[in-house]
Protein backbone atom coordinates (compact mmCIF):
# COMPACT_ATOMS: atom_id res chain seq x y z
CA UNK A 1 0.00 0.00 0.00
CA UNK A 2 2.85 2.35 0.83
CA UNK A 3 4.39 1.79 -2.63
CA UNK A 4 1.05 2.60 -4.25
CA UNK A 5 0.80 5.84 -2.26
CA UNK A 6 4.36 6.82 -3.20
CA UNK A 7 3.60 6.23 -6.89
CA UNK A 8 0.32 8.09 -6.65
CA UNK A 9 1.85 11.12 -4.92
CA UNK A 10 3.44 12.68 -8.08
CA UNK A 11 0.14 12.36 -9.94
CA UNK A 12 -1.73 13.93 -7.05
CA UNK A 13 0.77 16.81 -6.90
CA UNK A 14 0.51 17.31 -10.66
CA UNK A 15 -3.28 17.41 -10.45
CA UNK A 16 -3.15 19.90 -7.59
CA UNK A 17 -0.74 22.13 -9.50
CA UNK A 18 -2.93 22.09 -12.61
CA UNK A 19 -6.06 22.79 -10.59
CA UNK A 20 -4.49 25.67 -8.66
CA UNK A 21 -5.38 28.37 -11.23
CA UNK A 22 -9.02 27.32 -11.03
CA UNK A 23 -8.96 28.01 -7.30
CA UNK A 24 -7.06 31.30 -7.53
CA UNK A 25 -8.76 34.32 -6.06
CA UNK A 26 -10.97 36.26 -8.45
CA UNK A 27 -10.30 39.97 -8.82
CA UNK A 28 -12.27 42.37 -6.68
CA UNK A 29 -14.40 45.15 -8.12
CA UNK A 30 -11.81 47.63 -6.85
CA UNK A 31 -9.03 45.81 -8.72
CA UNK A 32 -11.04 45.76 -11.92
CA UNK A 33 -11.82 49.47 -11.49
CA UNK A 34 -8.09 50.20 -11.11
CA UNK A 35 -7.32 48.16 -14.23
CA UNK A 36 -10.00 49.96 -16.23
CA UNK A 37 -8.56 53.28 -15.05
CA UNK A 38 -5.04 52.20 -16.05
CA UNK A 39 -6.34 51.12 -19.46
CA UNK A 40 -8.42 54.31 -19.79
CA UNK A 41 -11.27 52.15 -21.04
CA UNK A 42 -13.71 54.98 -21.91
CA UNK A 43 -11.09 56.46 -24.26
CA UNK A 44 -10.39 53.04 -25.80
CA UNK A 45 -14.10 52.53 -26.46
CA UNK A 46 -14.30 55.98 -28.09
CA UNK A 47 -11.34 55.09 -30.32
CA UNK A 48 -12.98 51.83 -31.37
CA UNK A 49 -16.20 53.65 -32.29
CA UNK A 50 -14.19 56.25 -34.24
CA UNK A 51 -12.48 53.49 -36.21
CA UNK A 52 -15.82 51.82 -36.87
CA UNK A 53 -17.15 55.17 -38.13
CA UNK A 54 -14.14 55.50 -40.41
CA UNK A 55 -14.68 51.98 -41.75
CA UNK A 56 -18.36 52.71 -42.36
CA UNK A 57 -17.46 55.93 -44.21
CA UNK A 58 -15.02 54.05 -46.44
CA UNK A 59 -17.64 51.38 -47.10
CA UNK A 60 -20.18 54.07 -47.93
CA UNK A 61 -17.79 55.66 -50.42
CA UNK A 62 -17.51 52.32 -52.20
CA UNK A 63 -21.24 51.64 -52.05
CA UNK A 64 -22.24 55.03 -53.38
CA UNK A 65 -20.31 54.52 -56.60
CA UNK A 66 -17.84 56.58 -58.59
CA UNK A 67 -19.97 59.64 -59.43
CA UNK A 68 -22.42 60.35 -56.61
CA UNK A 69 -24.73 63.31 -56.82
CA UNK A 70 -24.90 65.79 -53.95
CA UNK A 71 -28.25 64.19 -53.08
CA UNK A 72 -26.64 60.73 -52.97
CA UNK A 73 -23.94 62.06 -50.67
CA UNK A 74 -26.50 63.71 -48.39
CA UNK A 75 -28.54 60.49 -48.17
CA UNK A 76 -25.42 58.47 -47.44
CA UNK A 77 -24.40 60.93 -44.74
CA UNK A 78 -27.81 60.56 -43.09
CA UNK A 79 -27.34 56.77 -43.08
CA UNK A 80 -23.85 57.15 -41.60
CA UNK A 81 -25.17 59.52 -38.93
CA UNK A 82 -27.89 57.03 -37.95
CA UNK A 83 -25.35 54.20 -37.83
CA UNK A 84 -23.04 56.29 -35.66
CA UNK A 85 -25.88 57.09 -33.27
CA UNK A 86 -26.87 53.41 -33.08
CA UNK A 87 -23.28 52.37 -32.36
CA UNK A 88 -22.95 55.07 -29.73
CA UNK A 89 -26.07 53.78 -27.98
CA UNK A 90 -24.71 50.25 -27.60
CA UNK A 91 -20.99 51.01 -27.43
CA UNK A 92 -20.94 53.60 -24.69
CA UNK A 93 -18.71 52.86 -21.71
CA UNK A 94 -21.74 53.08 -19.42
CA UNK A 95 -23.30 50.13 -21.29
CA UNK A 96 -20.09 48.17 -21.80
CA UNK A 97 -18.63 48.56 -18.32
CA UNK A 98 -20.81 45.91 -16.63
CA UNK A 99 -20.13 43.49 -19.49
CA UNK A 100 -16.37 43.99 -19.34
CA UNK A 101 -16.46 43.76 -15.55
CA UNK A 102 -18.09 40.31 -15.74
CA UNK A 103 -15.71 39.17 -18.47
CA UNK A 104 -12.58 40.30 -16.63
CA UNK A 105 -13.82 38.82 -13.35
CA UNK A 106 -14.39 35.46 -15.04
CA UNK A 107 -11.28 35.42 -17.22
CA UNK A 108 -8.57 36.76 -14.91
CA UNK A 109 -7.35 36.09 -11.41
CA UNK A 110 -6.67 38.83 -8.89
CA UNK A 111 -2.95 38.24 -9.41
CA UNK A 112 -3.27 38.66 -13.19
CA UNK A 113 -5.30 41.84 -12.81
CA UNK A 114 -2.68 43.24 -10.43
CA UNK A 115 0.04 42.40 -12.98
CA UNK A 116 -1.91 44.21 -15.72
CA UNK A 117 -2.44 47.21 -13.44
CA UNK A 118 1.29 47.33 -12.74
CA UNK A 119 2.18 47.05 -16.42
CA UNK A 120 -0.38 49.46 -17.87
CA UNK A 121 0.26 51.88 -15.02
CA UNK A 122 3.97 51.94 -15.86
CA UNK A 123 5.59 54.34 -18.32
CA UNK A 124 6.11 51.48 -20.79
CA UNK A 125 2.51 50.32 -20.47
CA UNK A 126 1.16 53.84 -20.96
CA UNK A 127 3.42 54.28 -23.99
CA UNK A 128 2.09 51.06 -25.52
CA UNK A 129 -1.51 52.10 -24.84
CA UNK A 130 -0.86 55.46 -26.50
CA UNK A 131 0.51 53.71 -29.61
CA UNK A 132 -2.25 51.11 -29.95
CA UNK A 133 -4.57 53.36 -32.00
CA UNK A 134 -1.74 54.04 -34.45
CA UNK A 135 -0.94 50.32 -34.67
CA UNK A 136 -4.61 49.52 -35.25
CA UNK A 137 -4.82 52.17 -37.97
CA UNK A 138 -1.71 50.81 -39.68
CA UNK A 139 -3.19 47.30 -39.57
CA UNK A 140 -6.44 48.61 -41.03
CA UNK A 141 -4.57 50.41 -43.81
CA UNK A 142 -2.56 47.27 -44.60
CA UNK A 143 -5.65 45.06 -44.67
CA UNK A 144 -7.90 47.41 -46.65
CA UNK A 145 -6.70 46.32 -50.13
CA UNK A 146 -7.10 42.64 -49.22
CA UNK A 147 -10.58 43.21 -47.86
CA UNK A 148 -11.63 45.32 -50.84
CA UNK A 149 -10.36 42.67 -53.26
CA UNK A 150 -12.23 39.95 -51.38
CA UNK A 151 -15.44 41.99 -51.26
CA UNK A 152 -15.15 42.69 -55.00
CA UNK A 153 -14.75 38.96 -55.71
CA UNK A 154 -17.73 38.17 -53.50
CA UNK A 155 -19.88 40.78 -55.26
CA UNK A 156 -18.89 39.44 -58.68
CA UNK A 157 -19.70 35.90 -57.55
CA UNK A 158 -23.12 37.00 -56.27
CA UNK A 159 -23.82 38.85 -59.51
CA UNK A 160 -22.80 35.81 -61.59
CA UNK A 161 -24.98 33.54 -59.48
CA UNK A 162 -27.98 35.86 -59.63
CA UNK A 163 -27.50 36.60 -63.32
CA UNK A 164 -27.03 40.32 -62.79
CA UNK A 165 -25.55 41.82 -65.94
CA UNK A 166 -24.21 44.93 -64.24
CA UNK A 167 -20.49 44.73 -63.47
CA UNK A 168 -19.39 44.97 -59.86
CA UNK A 169 -18.18 48.45 -58.92
CA UNK A 170 -14.42 48.82 -58.97
CA UNK A 171 -13.30 49.85 -55.48
CA UNK A 172 -9.68 50.36 -56.31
Amino acid sequence: MRRFAIRLLPLLLLWCASAAPAFAAPPTDAQIDRLFAALDMPRLVDQIVAQMDQGAAIGAEHAIGPDPTPGDRARMQRVLDRQHDALRMILSWDKLSPVYRRIYAQAFTAEEVEAMIAFYGSDTGRSILAKLPQAMQLATDEMRPMIEETVDRMQRDIQRELGDDKPAPDHR
